[in-house]
């Protein structure tokens, strides 16, 4: 019997997990802000910054780690992408 619960389980959690996946990502923003609303309403989650940007702008260290090495540095005004076109030669 336990057994069978385990499979049940594990295929609910995966089902979930890709239905998660395979949802546009404007959905997927919109339901984890009313779960985390949810959270904050019953008293499980904290309240924390919006994105991951805002977070790491948010703390004196840096994003990745305790270092204050990035957090001091200023972002660069524009980024240039370089593309290289490949021919692909059959032989």
């Amino acid at each position: 019997m336990s057994e069978a619960l385990i499979a049940y389980g594990a295929v609910v959690w995966a089902a979930a997990y890709m239905g998660w996946r395979l949802l546009p990502v404007s959905w997927r923003h919109a339901l984890s802000q009313r779960c985390g609303k949810l959270g904050q309403w019953i008293g499980l989650a904290p309240v924390q910054a919006g994105t991951p940007s805002q977070a790491t702008q948010a703390r004196p260290q840096g994003g990745c780690g305790p270092c204050t090495g990035c957090a001091s540095r200023q972002r660069p005004d524009s980024t240039v992408m370089i593309t290289t076109n490949r021919e692909v030669r059959k032989c």
